[in-house]
């Protein structure tokens, strides 16, 4: 990440300067250093999100303990296989994270 910070400090000092045009062929270098950093982080946040759908859709104990029906198991297991579809496509960590943060099931929630 300490390559994505130093790629982010002179692309903003490029943006900065009044006449950057001898620093102009650094941008696309840079703009590759930040995306690849990027996307390795997304690839871990995905993975970590996608293993904890998993835990959930392998664990059906909190829809037994409460005696949910076999329809409505169906169904919540159902949106937890179209979550993690719709994590395994993102490229945003910001998505990411908020998809996951979709994993706490209808039973679980606390009571208001």
């Amino acid at each position: 990440m300490p390559q994505a910070a130093a790629a982010l400090s002179e692309l903003t000092q490029i943006r900065d300067n009044l006449k950057p045009y001898g620093k102009v062929n650094r941008i696309e270098p840079l703009l590759a250093t930040v995306t690849s950093v990027n996307e390795q982080l997304a690839q871990e946040k995905r993975e970590r999100a996608l293993l904890s759908i998993d835990e959930n859709c392998r664990s059906p104990v909190q829809l037994t303990a409460t005696a949910a029906t076999p329809d409505t198991s169906n169904k919540a297991l159902r949106l937890l296989q179209d979550l993690k579809t719709r994590v395994a496509s993102q490229t945003s960590i910001a998505q990411i994270l908020y998809l996951q943060g979709q994993v706490v099931m209808p039973w679980t929630k606390p009571s208001p």
